[in-house]
């Protein structure tokens, strides 16, 4: 059971179960006479499968108590052996390098990502790095055996990552290449290996994958075990797999629990129409096939975001439609609930997990983006309309529409809702700094007025036009 909560634009809170049934029938076979009637057992289990990025908070507890992960050396050293073993089984004449296995399996694509090449090839740049010889003849010898290499990873159809050792194993090389420097110099007296040295171990692991492949397109028995071998390779050159030292019950299930944030980024998809419906999309990825059944939850924490119902379905890693059954594949606004028991389905799925702003949210930014949009057009119009406006009109139009464009553009409930509605906001902030302009202008313009109050009359003149009247009517009266 993975329960993974989005309430982030950066990090997902993932929390992962496994139930483990007893394992007393299965390790029988396996232990030595005298540990087959203790209650508990050493094993080192494999508990999870992450991509080759930083953990954080990560947790790992097997039966109540914490335990600690095996280091990347140590679990390369059990990847490579564990393939080696699945070609012997399946009658691989050619052996694997082991040693250039172990540096792809331990390959940290984080240093490849940070790399900045000055000039030139980057990948050259990157081998070059450390100061090792290499001309330019030889580097496309060693990019030949990259590229057959990639062409036999080719037949499974998974794509290139980019930044695995296992599509490009050139990227494992300074590791190897630094660990048999390292046992030269204790041997001493002996010349260091450089680059070229390395190419042997190249080709070996070429003709290692040509024969793979050949033996997954044929029909004998074993073909599967071929594309098994293939798969295994991408998946551990591709991600980490955690690999936990631990004590457990023979005779009594017991429980796997494991904690972590994982990082996350908000994709826009054209189809959702996100920049106008505040819509994104997060890609996640879930192990889905370890355990006679597997149950992903996907909750929305944040209150004011929502998942788009319909608009979550679970794929393949490349984006293809699942294989086997579903049993249950259930999206509301708060939850996606998926699980399967079906023994084809794939092993890793990838859900996309539409998102929006809740309708109240939804109808407060676009009741905010009308008001200020009203108050531009009628400030614009109020000089061919009205031949200016007066302080107070203008204030009347400026200040409600400022504070509530403003209140909304530094005020956000969350930064998932930041993200969702920045595209908005942005145009907000545009209308809202074009309203300013337009008032400025009309300001300087002289086209904010006072109001013509008409004046009264002063009071000498009305004392003169008393008397004139007086002196009218005493005359007429003497007549």
């Amino acid at each position: 059971m993975e329960r993974i909560g989005l309430s982030s634009a950066l990090w997902a809170e993932r929390q992962r179960t496994l139930d483990i049934s007893p394992l007393r029938d299965v390790l029988n076979p396996h232990l030595p006479r005298d540990a087959r009637s203790r209650d508990k057992a050493w094993l080192t289990l494999p508990v999870a499968i992450f991509p080759k990025e930083p953990l954080l908070g990560f947790e790992l507890t097997v039966d109540g108590e914490r335990v600690s992960r095996l280091s990347r050396i140590e679990t390369a050293r059990m990847q490579a052996d564990y393939i080696a073993r699945l070609s012997s089984k399946a009658g691989v004449r050619t052996e694997a390098p082991q040693e250039l296995l172990v540096a792809i399996c331990k390959f940290a694509p984080a240093s490849w990502i940070a790399f900045q090449a000055p000039s030139g090839d980057r990948l050259y740049g990157y081998l070059t790095s450390d100061g090792q010889r290499l001309t330019d003849r030889e580097y496309r010898r060693l990019s030949v055996w990259s590229q057959v290499i990639q062409g036999h990873l080719a037949f499974l159809g998974l794509g290139n990552s980019g930044h695995s050792a296992a599509d490009s194993p050139l990227l494992a090389l300074p590791d190897l290449l630094k660990a048999k420097q390292e046992t030269v110099r204790r041997r001493r007296n002996q010349p260091l290996p450089g680059l070229m040295d390395l190419e042997p171990a190249l080709e070996q692991l070429a003709r290692f994958l040509e024969e793979c492949k050949m033996l997954a397109q044929s029909s004998r028995k074993n073909a599967p075990l071929g594309r098994k071998i293939l798969k295994t390779y991408v998946d551990y050159g591709r991600r980490w797999v955690a690999l936990a030292d631990c004590e457990v019950p023979l005779d009594c299930p017991f429980i796997v629990t494991m904690s972590e944030r994982r990082a996350v980024s908000v994709k826009k998809d054209r189809a959702l129409r996100d920049a106008w419906c505040l819509r994104g999309v997060i890609p996640l990825e879930a192990v889905f096939n370890d355990a006679q059944s597997n149950h992903v939850a996907i909750e929305m924490t944040d209150p004011i975001i929502a998942l788009v119902e319909n608009k979550v379905e679970p794929l393949r890693v490349n984006g293809a439609p699942l294989a086997g059954r579903l049993d249950v594949n259930v999206c509301k606004s708060e939850l996606c609930y998926i699980s399967s028991s079906d023994p084809l389905r794939n092993h890793q799925i990838r859900v996309p997990c539409a998102l929006q702003q809740s309708r109240l949210s939804r109808l407060i930014h676009w009741i905010i983006f009308g008001i200020i949009l009203l108050t531009l057009a009628a400030v614009g119009l109020s000089y061919p309309l009205l031949h200016g406006l007066t302080p107070a009109r203008l204030a009347m139009l400026l200040a409600p529409s400022t504070f509530a464009a403003a209140l909304l553009l530094i005020r956000d409930s969350s930064p998932l809702s930041g993200d969702l509605t920045r595209a908005l906001r942005r145009v907000i902030g545009a209308i809202l700094a074009s309203l300013w302009g337009a008032a400025v202008v009309l300001y300087l313009a002289g086209q904010v007025k006072d109001p013509v109050v008409p004046q009264a009359p002063r009071n000498d003149k009305i004392c003169e036009s008393f008397v004139v009247s007086s002196h009218e009517q005493q005359t007429s009266g003497l007549i």
